[in-house]
């Protein structure tokens, strides 16, 4: 499956974008998260990998949060610290 989750995200091509932050904050004090103003570019892309991920079989994310006025990116704040 993975093989085929890059092949299909090797097939999706979007331009150049700049992305504007709108906040920072974490969750339990272990997960990050970075605010994301919409951008239709942005929007453009996610549809794309949505698309090409439910070709081969993956399901469409129900929560459509990125759907929404802004997006939000979160990290495990564990594997963003290096000892």
């Amino acid at each position: 499956m993975a093989a085929d989750i890059t092949a299909a995200l090797l097939r999706v091509a979007a331009p150049r974008f700049a992305l504007t932050l709108t906040g920072v904050g974490n969750f339990g004090g272990r997960t990050l998260w970075v605010g994301v103003d919409k951008n239709p570019t942005l929007m453009f892309l996610q549809s794309r990998i949505e698309g090409e991920l439910q070709q081969i079989g993956l399901p469409a994310d129900p929560a459509r949060m990125f759907r929404t006025s802004s997006w939000c990116i979160c990290a495990d704040a564990g594997a963003l610290v290096r000892s």
